[in-house]
């Protein structure tokens, strides 16, 4: 096997294990409602229920936060938050991740193909 393969195949690997140290519940993409549930316990701050932007984005509620995730997260937001009042269910805390994996997914692709 060829060095690059094997980096290229080792640096993937070290990038889902940081995806899963950040995404914790969502880090793939299994339909598991409770895991939902806990994830937007663990991220409601204020105890309605719901999470806020500023909720989803709070140190206190990823691994290893980096500049990068938050910009992400706020680009993000508005296409998981459907009705538009500017917190997530649980429902919308899925979709919000599912559109995040999508363009994690795409973006990989795209530097595959490079």
């Amino acid at each position: 096997m060829c060095y690059r393969c094997l980096l290229r195949a080792f640096m993937l690997l070290v990038l889902a294990e940081t995806a899963a140290a950040w995404f914790g519940p969502f880090a793939t993409k299994e339909e598991d409602p409770e895991k939902h549930e806990k994830a937007l316990l663990k991220m409601d701050l204020d105890g309605d229920g719901l999470v806020s932007l500023e909720e989803l984005i709070a140190e206190d509620n990823w691994n290893d936060p980096t500049d990068e995730i938050v910009p992400q997260l706020k680009e993000m937001f508005p296409k998981g938050d459907s009705d538009g009042d500017g917190k997530l269910t649980t429902k919308e805390l899925e979709l919000l991740f599912q559109h995040y994996h999508a363009a994690s997914e795409a973006k990989r692709a795209a530097k595959n193909e490079l």
